[in-house]
């Protein structure tokens, strides 16, 4: 009995810890993209894709890690390094701590607007998995999401809310960023629709 339970505490425990975020296939490898900061430890092997620029290396962990290399180049025992980025902003992270004292830490400014986005008129909607580019030169009044491993507008994240103030336009730009392994992530963007003067409008003004 003692057995079966701690199978049931561990299956829960796994449950919980299952959120993902959507992954980049590189070279036949699965990088899992990430947001910057970005930080790791203990063991296992992990593979990270983040985009953007200033990415540095805060700590690059010490002999406790077998592996900690970014786009190929190796940062074990790293600290404070800049990185240097590759020709499309993105940045492939292989981590594999042989202790549980292994870890490592970076920072860097995200941008994700660069990608290829799919031109969206307002409002528009989106659900289920995957992973998302949309961009709408449009008004936007709000934008509704649920069930999102993350969610980003104009790099700015706002997973799983309600948003009435938007960031400012990039470039007369709303980039949205859509990632979910949640079947039932949902978007919901509406657009902005001016409210007419009705009085004006029911003496000719119009």
């Amino acid at each position: 009995m003692k057995y079966r339970n701690l199978s049931r505490l561990l299956i829960v425990l796994l449950l919980f810890s299952g959120l993902a975020f959507a992954v980049i296939n590189n070279g036949g490898t699965d990088y899992t993209e990430s947001l910057m900061p970005l930080s790791q430890s203990g063991t296992g092997t992990y593979y990270y894709v983040v985009m953007g620029s200033g990415l540095t290396v805060t700590a690059g962990g010490n002999r406790d890690i077998t592996t900690f290399t970014i786009n190929g180049t190796d940062y074990k025992n790293s600290s404070n390094r800049t990185v240097t980025a590759s020709g499309d902003d993105r940045y492939y992270i292989v981590y594999t701590g042989k202790k549980s004292a292994g870890s490592f830490s970076l920072s860097g400014t995200n941008n994700w607007t660069t990608q290829t986005h799919t031109s969206k008129d307002a409002p528009f909607t989106q659900s289920g998995s995957g992973s998302y580019f949309f961009s709408t030169t449009d008004g936007v009044d709000s934008v509704i999401t649920s069930n999102m491993d993350f969610f980003l507008i104009n790099n700015a994240d706002y997973s799983n809310s309600t948003v009435t103030t938007l960031p400012a336009k990039i470039n007369n730009t709303y980039y949205f960023y859509y990632g979910t392994t949640n079947t039932s992530g949902s978007l919901d963007v509406k657009d902005y629709t001016p409210i007419l003067n009705v009085k004006v409008f029911m003496e000719g003004g119009l």
